[in-house]
């Protein structure tokens, strides 16, 4: 390289070169403040003048501007070192930074203050949480179709013009004042959390004269004039007509591209003859004229960028981001979806594509709504702007999972379209994006150098839950993976256990790698130690039932004295980890035979319950399920049951698959074989519709066909024998497949057939001595079948065989059996015996 050739410099290198001397005793000065308040509760602030740093943001350049608390004013700030020099550096930067602050424009980054301390001058600023424009463009190419080239009016290609005409507002509001940004590019300008775009680091405006002849920019960008050691205002329309076409990723329309070569023209005099023309030739997009309306520039990940936005000069910003936000997620899938669903067959596909387009419908609604309303509310000084930046992350998540479900309109086969209804019924709760208590985890936060990065893996994770409920295991799985390595990457201890948590939950969904048991059971440690408490809990208590299901034979559930107080410390906030863990704990002690421990830990795990509402609720009532199983007072039966159908209902509807298969599970709790055979027939004859639910069919009709053959019941046992053998005609374990024989031999009259069959598929259940409980169930249910044939057939001794079976099989089931049902079953034992 030529010695004498001018050397490049961008804003950041220039600045960390000249304060690292200084901030390196503040970056320790805060370190010993941190650790001390760790070991011994308390430690003294580090402040600037009346500003108490918190940390530095981010790396290289960045390590120069530093997250502060204002607490005369009780706001989040930025404070960006503008000079570490001499009494006459010191000086110029009093001063330049004066200027700024009279520079007031709605996209450019004002100054509060300007503070002269001992380790130098800081420029006071606010501290904006929002997205660089690079990384906007990439969440806007993605949300675009593959390979599409922009067209005139299309969404994206209209946000991202806006986005890019803003910023050119800010640098021309800067050239009217005197100042030449000289190092604009996509990273220098940001979307905040209200949708305004702001023009960054005026750092090498400030002070041109002290370059010395150095090219001082980003040379990706810089102008030809800058690169020989010129700078002019025409330079900062090179810089943002290049970075323009940067983002775009794709040829742009000829109506733009002819904007773009004038303005990135070689000649500086070739170019608009100032940057609020530029700004006027973005906005004559032909296909937007007409549709034009408020702000465009979305909303989108926040992060956290030591970059100020100043005072109270706002013209209030429009607040409408969010209708184009949801424009580009669901309004613009709706129809294609819509006309997908529409083509699929059946009763229950309209009537659930109906369903499922009016929850989408509705969700879109209410997060375009509360986006506005926040923003509008921050606007008039009603939110903070920390409060506006926690709802603002939590809609992002939202939408990230709406968008996976209005893609998957459009792919979604007929038999998963109860996974669909029940992956848009579980989106992510949007009142909680307005309650700031439960925003406040206590969780601390990611530095902000990462905190955009994190964004985007929980906006994967959002992502890969829709998967997980749609039943694109596969698809989730892989989600999850790539989340991972990127967790990794960060070092972001609570990202890294939400991830090992969504990974394992995707397991034990798909009952492989012991039901997850490995990767929750990291998550615990890893929140743990984290400080992530109600994830820890949660982790553990998903653990505890992979292991309850039978993915470990050991039952033990390990730290629990550390587990269960924990989760009490959370308080309401807890509420659904408190609920799941005591659920799971019920399961656990029922499977245990300890009833009455079970008894009391379903009836926390409901209290609980009682507290969560929106779509984790839906998670939670199985545990009312659980409750329901342990009571034995017949009206209480009947009470909670209503109350546990209407709360199904509502979730996911009446049709859906998984209220089938609640009411089938109530059903067999009714008092009496009658009740039974009444409440069980409609939800069974309507699960048949579900050809791929056939287990659950399978079980279902074989009850009802037992009923019917206890009852003497031949054209109902006629009608449930051809179900279930319908149900296991595709295959099945042999006991069952024997079973469905017995079944129909006895309905065609067969009775010592069917007795032959009865014991043949009792023969292969291979009950061993600490076989489950249920195998004992079914060899029950078999021997009692077995009797009822042998009464037909008027073989007493062949009854009396099989009466004995089915007690001793009821007897080394019943510590496990709902009441209801262990009753019953002996109620059938004596009716058989006379």
């Amino acid at each position: 390289m030529d010695e004498d050739a001018p050397r490049h410099t961008s804003s950041e290198e220039a600045f960390a070169a000249a304060s690292a001397h200084a901030v390196d005793p503040l970056a320790r000065a805060v370190a010993r403040a941190q650790a001390a308040r760790a070991l011994f509760g308390r430690a003294a602030a580090v402040h600037v003048g009346r500003y108490r740093l918190l940390e530095p943001l981010g790396a290289g350049g960045m390590a120069v501007v530093w997250s502060a608390f204002d607490p005369e004013l009780g706001r989040a700030v930025a404070l960006k070192l503008a000079s570490a020099g001499n009494e006459a550096a010191r000086a110029k930067a009093r001063a330049e930074g004066r200027v700024l602050a009279k520079l007031s424009h709605p996209n450019v980054v004002p100054i509060y203050d300007v503070v002269d301390s001992e380790p130098g001058v800081f420029l006071v600023m606010e501290l904006v949480r929002g997205q660089t424009l690079r990384a906007y463009a990439e969440d806007l190419r993605r949300s675009a179709r593959p390979r599409q080239s922009w067209r005139p009016g299309t969404s994206a290609l209209a946000v991202l013009v806006r986005a890019y005409r803003d910023a050119a507002h800010g640098l021309a509001a800067a050239h009217a004042a005197g100042l030449i940004h000289r190092d604009f590019k996509p990273d220098n300008a940001a979307v905040g959390a209200d949708g305004r775009v702001r023009v960054l680091d005026f750092g090498l405006a400030l002070d041109p004269e002290s370059l010395d002849g150095k090219v001082a920019g980003t040379l990706q960008y810089m102008a030809p004039e800058q690169r020989g050691g010129r700078a002019v205002p025409a330079s900062d329309q090179y810089a943002l007509c290049v970075s323009l076409r940067e983002a775009l990723g794709r040829p742009p329309p000829r109506w733009l591209a002819a904007i773009l070569e004038r303005g990135a023209a070689e000649d500086p005099n070739a170019r608009y003859p100032s940057m609020s023309a530029l700004a006027s030739a973005l906005g004559r997009d032909p296909g937007a004229i007409w549709r034009r309306r408020g702000t465009a520039a979305l909303a989108a990940s926040a992060v956290a960028l030591g970059v100020a936005v100043g005072r109270q000069q706002r013209a209030e910003p429009s607040c409408d981001g969010g209708v184009a936000q949801l424009q580009m997620t669901w309004g613009n899938q709706r129809q294609t979806g819509a006309a997908h669903l529409a083509k699929l067959s059946g009763a229950y596909a309209m009537a659930s594509s109906a369903q499922i387009l009016t929850t989408l419908d509705g969700y879109a609604s209410q997060w375009m709504n509360q986006h506005r309303a926040d923003c509008k509310a921050h606007a008039r000084g009603e939110l903070s702007t920390v409060q506006h930046d926690r709802r603002t992350l939590c809609l992002t998540r939202s939408r990230a999972a709406l968008t996976t479900a209005a893609r998957l309109l459009s792919e979604i086969a007929t038999p998963q379209l109860p996974g669909l209804i029940e992956a848009t019924a579980a989106l992510p709760e949007l009142a909680l994006c307005e309650d700031d208590a439960a925003l406040t985890t206590g969780v601390p936060p990611p530095s902000p150098a990462i905190a955009e990065r994190v964004t985007g893996v929980e906006r994967r994770l959002a992502e890969l839950a829709v998967l997980r409920d749609v039943g694109r295991l596969d698809d989730a799985s892989a989600l999850a993976d790539a989340a991972m390595s990127a967790a990794h990457d960060l070092g972001y201890g609570p990202l890294t256990a939400s991830v090992y948590l969504a990974r394992g939950r995707i397991d034990a969904t798909r009952r492989a790698n012991n039901g997850g048991v490995i990767d929750l059971a990291i998550a615990t440690r890893m929140a743990l130690s984290s400080g992530d408490y109600a994830t820890a809990v949660e982790a553990f208590a998903r653990r505890a039932g992979a292991v309850a299901r039978g993915a470990s034979p050991d039952r033990h559930v390990d730290g629990l004295s550390l587990i269960e107080p924990l989760a009490e410390s959370l308080g309401e906030r807890g509420s659904f980890a408190r609920a799941y863990l005591q659920g799971t704990l019920g399961t656990i002690a029922l499977i245990e035979g300890k009833h009455q421990l079970a008894r009391e830990r379903y009836d926390r795990a409901v209290a609980l319950a009682n507290r969560v509402t929106g779509p984790r609720a839906a998670e939670l009532t199985a545990i009312r399920f659980g409750q329901i199983r342990m009571l034995t007072d017949p009206a209480e039966i009947a009470e909670r049951a209503a109350e546990f159908l209407a709360v199904r209902d509502a979730q996911v509807g009446g049709a859906h698959p998984i209220a089938l298969r609640d009411r089938v599970a109530l059903a067999v709790l009714a008092p009496d074989d009658g009740a039974v055979s009444r409440a069980l027939t409609p939800p069974c004859r309507a699960l048949a519709a579900y050809p791929e639910l056939a287990s659950a069919i399978t079980e279902c009709s074989s009850e009802a066909a037992l009923l019917a053959a206890l009852s003497g019941d031949d054209p109902a046992l006629a009608t449930w024998s051809a179900i279930v053998d319908t149900s296991v005609d595709h295959g099945g374990a042999p006991a069952l497949v024997k079973r469905a024989a017995a079944f129909h031999a006895l309905a065609e009259g067969d009775a010592r057939g069917a007795l032959d069959a009865f014991r043949a598929a009792r023969g292969d259940l291979e009950l061993e001595p600490d076989a489950g409980f249920w195998l004992h169930a079914i060899a029950a249910e078999l021997a009692l079948g077995g009797a009822a044939a042998a009464r037909r057939l008027g073989d007493d001794g062949a009854r009396r065989d099989e009466l004995r079976v089915a007690a001793a099989a009821l007897d080394a089931c019943a510590a496990d059996l709902a009441p209801p049902v262990l009753r019953r079953r002996r109620a059938e034992l004596d009716a058989l015996s006379r």
